[in-house]
């Protein structure tokens, strides 16, 4: 009978993981180990913007990754012996067989990039030092991250105040005393007709940046917030405290009111001036109304401007 051996190669297993995003992303400007980013607000439309100028095709809408993993089983048999051949010929003859068995499960994920797109977005702009930490030293334009405690406050909650002529003379009263001016007086008076003028308007979300030296003010819109300014109201108050980090695009410097002096005796603020090489007509009418309600409700004349693109904190697992 002939001698068979029979013999089983070992089995292999292929992991082979393809993603769109293979090789897309630097994580230089991650959070240390042990922590994440917790993102209170996203601009998901200028971060978006600014990214499709990085990429050939645009942002990324979505991202599909696919897993391939293989296993293949071969299996070997070997036959010899002497054959049936005349002696004198001597003859002998070797048979191989050899099957395989291969199998493959694929496995096709497709993922919502929108918060690797803020992650993809800060590491661009570290990768390429585009921003600067110090507002005092970024030009106008500039991308700037200013940390500390943050005030989120809805000016929408200002409404009922506006609707009740008691409520209204109130918070007028309130304002002049914090302003050392007598609501009788001329800048009293002025007091009532930007009050006024904010009452017709939309209101904003007000965020407020209290670093040393470099205060910061900016609106919000609502959509961008992750929590809605009633829950941190609600939570937090007029105050949010930690270290939070604020990306934005530095837009605007203090503008103080100089004091006056015999070569300016009615100094003008920017925007005052702004107001004044405007033509007379109802365009300067309206750019004195808005003057007046920026006085009122909108950036103090000691606070940077800027337009936010990201409100963030690092989280620690310590």
């Amino acid at each position: 009978m002939p001698l068979s051996k029979t013999s089983s190669e070992p089995q292999t297993s292929d992991a082979t993981p393809t993603s769109e995003e293979n090789g897309c992303e630097g994580l230089s400007a991650g959070p240390p180990s042990g922590s994440v980013y917790d993102f209170l607000y996203q601009d998901v439309r200028r971060v978006g913007s600014f990214l499709a100028q990085f990429d050939e095709y645009g942002v990324r809408q979505s991202v599909k990754a696919t897993e391939s993993t293989g296993r293949t089983q071969t299996v070997k048999g070997t036959a010899s012996g002497t054959v049936g051949l005349p002696a004198a010929l001597g003859g002998s003859a070797t048979v191989d067989a050899t099957t395989a068995d291969e199998t493959k499960d694929l496995a096709e994920h497709t993922f919502d990039p929108l918060w690797a797109n803020s992650r993809r977005l800060l590491d661009y702009l570290h990768e390429h030092d585009l921003i600067e930490y110090d507002a005092w030293e970024a030009r106008l334009g500039r991308f700037v991250i200013i940390e500390g405690p943050i005030s989120v406050i809805d000016a929408n909650l200002l409404t009922p105040i506006f609707l009740d002529p008691d409520l209204f003379d109130s918070l007028l009263a309130q304002a002049c005393r914090e302003a050392n001016t007598d609501p009788a007086s001329p800048e009293g008076q002025e007091f009532r007709r930007g009050m006024n003028v904010v009452s017709t308007i939309p209101k904003a979300i007000h965020l407020y940046v209290f670093k040393p030296q470099s205060y910061t003010w900016a609106t919000l819109t609502a959509e961008s917030l992750v929590t809605s300014a009633h829950d941190i109201a609600f939570k937090h108050g007029a105050l949010m405290r930690g270290h939070w980090k604020v990306l934005g695009i530095l837009d605007a410097w203090p503008d103080h009111r100089n004091e006056p002096s015999d070569d300016d005796p009615d100094p003008k603020t920017l925007d005052e001036l702004g107001a004044n090489i405007l033509p007379e007509g109802l365009l300067k009418i309206a750019a004195n109304l808005t003057n007046i309600a920026r006085n009122v409700t909108g950036r103090p004349r000691d606070y940077f401007g800027v337009t936010p693109l990201l409100i963030f904190r690092e989280v620690s697992g310590e």
